[in-house]
């Protein structure tokens, strides 16, 4: 009997560890594309926020974002940690209303769909949730905004092969 147990066991531990190797490679499997913010916590992103627009691009563990706000708004000195290392450049509206960051960071998928992020000199961990039908990927936190969430993203270029 106690032979049967330790095997029954043995076989139980490699299956959760097959059951989190292919959680991560379906979440790095969907993650692989662009994705735009569409909605914080109950706010809508677009014109009538201070925060226009935000496109996150995933790829092979790197992140690369891309944030526009209203300038002289709550968003343009509060929501968003900058300056610090994770701006890679970021350019005014002629008219001096719009501002636009470009950010990168690194990323790796870990079991139970959460995900480890790197962006700047900032490292948290994420829990994320994927809508098949819709394609939205949400979020507890977001990668560079301050807000508080959740963090609702459509996918809008896949670059990920199709599930075998």
């Amino acid at each position: 009997f106690l032979m049967v147990l330790v095997a029954c066991t043995l076989v139980g531990l490699r299956w959760n560890r097959y059951q989190r190797s292919n959680q991560q490679v379906e979440l790095e499997r969907l993650l692989n594309g662009t994705f735009e913010l569409e909605q914080v916590a109950d706010q809508k992103v677009g014109e009538n926020s201070d925060l226009l627009s935000q496109k996150i691009t995933f790829s092979g563990g790197k992140m690369a974002g891309e944030t526009r706000i209203k300038t002289n708004s709550p968003a343009g000195t509060t929501a968003i940690p900058f300056p610090d290392k994770t701006i890679s450049g970021y350019r005014d509206s002629l008219d001096g209303e719009v501002t636009t960051f470009r950010w990168q960071g690194a990323y790796s998928a870990l079991s139970g769909w959460r995900m480890t992020c790197h962006v700047g000199t900032s490292t948290y961990t994420v829990n994320t949730h994927w809508d098949a039908k819709t394609h939205i990927l949400s979020l507890e936190r977001d990668f560079i905004l301050t807000y508080p969430g959740p963090f609702r993203y459509r996918l809008v270029a896949s670059y990920a092969p199709s599930k075998p």
